[in-house]
């Protein structure tokens, strides 16, 4: 479990890591960056971070300046793979196509974007999310309740007292 953890932030920092490498490094040949006013104060930027021709790199934010998503084609292939989606301008969830098929199979949920709360793994490429963490306080549905003189044990599991 620790191995999967340690992949999945090492998957994560490649791919802020790649962004903002080749937004630094010396300017390609290929498409221009392009504003979009989608409307509502949203506006899109839409880059060739890689100069191969096509769009590789999209950021959405409001009339704020926040960021609201971003879409990275991590691999080049023309799709996009990783998506970033923020609340008020600080990092809330990450999907990943870590196969690169087209098809989600990693989502990740921060808090204060750093902390990772959860990550739900597709693992047979079916779209089920069978490999679910949570890690701290759970969020959602209240916890089960217990029938009359039993314990909520701390798996969530009925325990006569």
């Amino acid at each position: 479990m620790r191995t999967s953890l340690l992949r999945i932030a090492s998957l994560l920092l490649l791919a802020g890591l790649a962004t903002g490498l080749s937004a630094q490094s010396a300017p390609r040949a290929g498409l221009p960056d392009r504003y979009v006013d989608e409307g509502g104060g949203v506006v899109r930027l839409e880059k060739d971070s890689a100069g191969r021709g096509f769009v590789d790199y999209i950021l959405r934010f409001d009339s704020r300046g926040r960021k609201i998503e971003e879409e990275i084609d991590t691999n080049g292939d023309g799709r996009m793979d990783t998506f970033y989606y923020y609340t008020n301008g600080v990092l809330s969830r990450v999907e990943v196509d870590t196969r690169y098929n087209g098809k989600i199979d990693l989502k990740v949920w921060l808090r204060e974007g750093i902390y990772v709360e959860r990550y739900e793994r597709s693992t047979r490429d079916d779209g089920v999310f069978d490999v679910v963490k949570v890690f701290g306080p759970k969020e959602g549905p209240p916890a089960p309740s217990a029938p009359s003189g039993a314990a909520i044990d701390p798996a969530g599991r009925s325990a006569p007292r």
